[in-house]
């Protein structure tokens, strides 16, 4: 069986297409003949800038995802290495399963040898298979030591993720979705890419602004509304009621 990748392919216009497929040179014929995605079809032709190997179609997909998510300068970062596998140190075994390197753009990167699992009996999926495996698995990572991780970027992760991190500076997930306790650990792994997705880079600074004047008449024209439905609420008078 074909592994599952999940390629970006810059178009004729300079724009960036993510897909997912187990064939990337057919997939960018594919394209290029015009029976690949719709987007492809009027920007060709396209050629592979970024090649990333997954664990599987639904990991390819959550990947895929993620990317989509990105801005169009998160994408660019991705692709700045050129075509490429996920490569680097050996992978890390985690309970028999071969823990990749993450990495987001060019500046952040996890080292399979920095993530710790451990593993546990599960409450999800799997009848009597639950009582006898430990599938559940529990992912802890140093994000206070993690030398892969540039300060600014840390700083962010340290308060969004703020209630998810222990006093020692440790991240703690867990998976139990799966059955198989291989897929619990991918599924921790792509909970932690998505987190230093959304922190990998600095939101743009919000800026003051005066309210407009259209925004101004419509305030004062609702406060006006507003009047005048409450002027109708008078309360009857006393001697009518007597």
């Amino acid at each position: 069986m074909m592994g599952w990748f999940v390629y970006l392919v810059r178009c004729h216009d300079g724009s960036l297409y993510t897909g997912v497929t187990t064939d990337p040179p057919s997939r960018v014929r594919a394209h290029n003949a015009g029976r690949g995605a719709r987007y492809t079809r009027v920007r060709g032709p396209v050629r592979l800038v970024h090649l990333e190997v997954a664990a599987g179609r639904a990991a390819a997909l959550r990947r895929e995802w993620m990317i989509k998510q990105w801005s169009r300068a998160g994408k660019e970062r991705l692709v700045s290495a050129g075509v490429r596998t996920v490569r680097g140190a050996a992978p890390k075994r985690a309970g028999g399963t071969m823990v990749r390197t993450l990495r987001i753009g060019d500046r952040i990167r996890v080292e399979g040898g920095e993530l710790r699992f451990q593993y546990a009996r599960s409450a999800g999926a799997g009848g009597q298979n639950v009582n006898k495996v430990s599938s559940k698995a529990i992912l802890r990572w140093s994000v206070s030591s993690a030398p892969g991780l540039p300060p600014d970027v840390r700083e962010r992760f340290l308060r969004r993720f703020a209630r998810r991190i222990t006093r020692d500076g440790d991240l703690v997930l867990a998976s139990q979705r799966f059955r198989d306790q291989r897929r619990n650990v991918e599924d921790c792994l792509d909970k932690l890419t998505a987190m230093l997705a959304q922190v990998a880079e600095a939101p743009a600074p919000r800026r003051p602004t005066r309210p407009g004047r259209a925004s101004a008449e419509r305030r004062l024209r609702d406060k006006r509304t507003r009047s005048a439905i409450k002027s109708q609420r008078a309360r009857p008078d006393d001697r009518d009621s007597s």
